[in-house]
């Protein structure tokens, strides 16, 4: 089965599990309005692959208001290659770009940026209430050198550990064979991954945790003012009940001294 897209067309369904079969899916990534993956199937995943298939300069990204993964290989799908496309903007708990059930995956040439995983990882509290609203879950990729860099060399896709001595894209046999090309390659991707990991980090860093530290603060800047002036308040009942019973003390003794000159008068009257 082969699907072409044309630039600004929508792909609905791929392949499905009722009816699997091999798919070869043509895009046209460079048009002004690239072609868009939509879910394709209950489970609401951008393209939901049932069988062996190629994808080649599509781009892969979900529906704003709804999550779902960028690709859900299904188990039994065989081998499954995505060239010159793009993996963006997709959510999910678990394998926000790709997520894989099926023999084998091959990204080749693809941008994967902006997926957000929202389940796992670390739970960050960014507000007073303990509710779903006010947590979020970032998650990281595994940066081991088994996992960046990965480039298509000689028909295997090749990481960064692949680089190391006695490994079959090491620096000392592409230094026999005079040709650093895969290596350059594999160094170069492992760098945009790191870089846009970076990216992602200094981008929940200062939109979450900056925002919500911010926000929290002038919270407890208008908590510390109100509990000043309710202390105000008490400071200025206390003083005015203390200056009552000063004026009661003092009429008080004042009365006394009248009754007291009252009986003085009188006794030197009868004397």
């Amino acid at each position: 089965q082969i699907i072409e897209l044309k630039s600004g067309s929508y792909l609905c369904v791929a392949t499905n599990a009722s009816n699997p079969r091999a798919v070869l899916i043509l895009g046209e990534l460079d048009g002004p309005n690239g072609p868009v993956g939509l879910p394709g199937d209950s489970s609401g995943d951008t393209l939901a692959l049932h069988a062996e298939a190629v994808v080649d300069g599509v781009i892969l990204t979900h529906e704003a208001e709804t999550t779902g993964r960028g690709v859900y290989v299904a188990d039994g799908a065989g081998r499954v290659r995505l060239i010159n496309s793009r993996i963006a903007g997709n959510s999910h708990g678990t394998g926000a770009a790709v997520y894989n059930h099926g023999e084998h995956v091959e990204l080749i040439h693809c941008t994967v940026t902006g997926n957000e995983s929202t389940g796992g990882g670390a739970l960050f509290q960014i507000g007073p209430t303990i509710n779903n609203l006010q947590q979020v879950n970032l998650a990281v990729q595994s940066v081991s050198a088994t996992r960046l860099g990965g480039t298509l060399v000689n028909g295997a896709v090749e990481y960064l550990s692949s680089l190391k001595t006695g490994a079959g894209n090491s620096i000392d046999d592409a230094l026999k064979r005079r040709d650093f090309t895969p290596l350059e390659d594999v160094i170069a991707n492992a760098l945009d991954e790191v870089s846009v990991l970076r990216g992602r980090l200094g981008a929940f860093e200062r939109n979450v945790l900056d925002t919500s530290t911010r926000s929290m603060q002038s919270a407890y800047e208008n908590l510390s003012a109100s509990v000043s002036r309710i202390r105000d308040a008490d400071f200025a009942q206390e003083t005015s009940q203390l200056t009552r019973a000063q004026i009661l003390a003092s009429s008080g003794t004042t009365v006394l001294q009248l009754a007291n000159q009252q009986s003085q008068q009188v006794l030197q009257l009868l004397g």
